[in-house]
């Protein structure tokens, strides 16, 4: 157990509880974005960035380093990967260099609401984490008029069956579409992941993207089992960022 962990530091006769969400940097539980304000009044925006940029590169390693694992499992027990999400909460330690420290991954993160500024932030956490996820309700309406239509449609194919991966080419732009001629050259599953890629980045709310990103490409020999699909998702988006740094495209705004 680490003496940074509120559970400890809430027992002592000194802690200061926050009673107030409109004062996110006030008692000895703050928001992320007041503990960056403060950074940057304190150290300057450019070292808080590339803090911020260092802590980014310990999420990516990370899940590198599971991939191989996590894809394993998920071909065995998960027969349609848009049917699960996983939270994780990352403590990490900022040194006096502002140099992260990663300390622990919680795999079940606590969403208790002990106080107003809790109850506001892990609200807007589980609220986003559902549109990120895409979840949607069963309709059952719907679900029988999509069976209805691909009972239709096999018989159309001489009674052959479509596979699950031609019935989700259905959902890609129609040729001659600007989602299509900006993905011309990449193979079908390229295509499929980095649509469904930039739909998430549409719904994100206030989570952000980390990986893909400009430096994709730079983490390739992380990977335990390289793969042509991660070279070529990793190629499109860092290709996408370098554009939008370029002067004809405008400067690219992360979220700070």
């Amino acid at each position: 157990m680490h003496l940074t962990n509120f559970s400890i530091n809430k027992l002592s006769d000194k802690f200061v509880s926050n009673d107030d969400e409109a004062n996110d940097d006030m008692g000895q539980k703050w928001s992320l974005a007041a503990f960056k304000r403060r950074l940057v009044h304190d150290l300057g925006e450019a070292a808080v960035r590339q803090a911020f940029k260092s802590v980014n590169a310990i999420f990516i390693k990370t899940f590198i380093s599971i991939e191989a694992q996590v894809n394993s499992a998920m071909k065995m027990f998960v027969p349609h990967t848009d049917n699960c999400f996983q939270l994780f909460g990352f403590d990490i330690m900022l040194d006096d260099n502002l140099r992260p420290w990663l300390i622990e991954i919680n795999f079940a993160p606590s969403l208790a609401c002990p106080s107003p500024l809790d109850l506001d932030l892990k609200s807007q956490v589980v609220s986003d984490l559902l549109n990120l996820s895409g979840v949607q309700p069963f309709d059952e309406g719907k679900m029988s008029a999509i069976k209805l239509g691909l009972g239709k449609q096999k018989q159309k194919n001489g009674g052959k069956k479509l596979s699950g991966k031609a019935v989700r080419d259905k959902g890609l732009p129609a040729p001659g579409s600007n989602g299509s001629s900006r993905l011309d050259g990449y193979p079908m599953e390229a295509k499929r992941s980095i649509l469904s890629i930039e739909a998430a980045d549409k719904r994100c709310g206030g989570f952000t993207r980390v990986f893909p990103n400009e430096d994709a490409l730079k983490y390739r020999n992380l990977f335990e089992e390289p793969t042509p699909i991660n070279d070529c998702v990793g190629e499109y988006f860092a290709t996408r960022s370098t554009l939008a740094r370029s002067p004809s495209h405008g400067a690219a705004r992360r979220r700070f």
